[in-house]
């Protein structure tokens, strides 16, 4: 389980804060105040609320690998292992380590597909527990290259949700 802060931003529209979760096969998303976005990642079952219009909207996900859910561990270990490059590790602030990876292709959960030479997508890792610290995406798509900047940050692992938070 995983709690974790995500930026997003698409061409030039403005930035969308999420909190963002993961749990056994499920994910979270909420922008506070709008919209609580909860994905089953083996059934590509969708619920999209709307809290204060009170809609509900149950949908399909388009399941680029579905089936099992991805484990954490089998995320970082593609992501580093088998299309990344270690860059270097860089001491943080806090005095901390981080290793920095520069990531070649996208996991499969996430479509799979080779990131272009000048795009960006980078992992930093904790090199202790093999865990993400921060991921950052940024790159191009459709026909007028729109750009897209993800930023995973903050993250907290082995969270406890309540029962109905998914």
């Amino acid at each position: 389980t995983a709690s974790y802060t995500l930026v997003q931003k698409l061409g030039n529209q403005p930035a969308l804060n999420c909190e963002s979760a993961f749990e056994d096969g499920f994910i979270r998303t909420e922008i506070a105040g709008q919209i609580i976005f909860i994905a089953n990642v083996r059934t590509g079952e969708t619920l999209q609320l709307v809290p204060a219009q009170k809609i509900a909207t149950r949908g399909k996900a388009d399941q680029h690998g579905a089936g099992a859910a991805p484990t954490i561990a089998d995320v970082m270990k593609e992501m580093t292992e088998d299309q990344g490059t270690y860059i270097e590790t860089i001491k943080q602030s806090d005095g901390t380590k981080v290793d920095l990876y520069r990531v070649s292709q996208l996991p499969a959960f996430m479509g799979a597909g080779k990131i272009a030479e000048d795009d960006v997508f980078h992992v930093w890792v904790d090199p202790q527990t093999n865990l993400p610290t921060r991921i950052k995406l940024r790159t191009t798509t459709g026909p007028q290259n729109t750009s897209i900047e993800m930023d995973f940050s903050n993250f907290h692992w082995n969270v406890e949700f309540p029962e109905d938070y998914f």
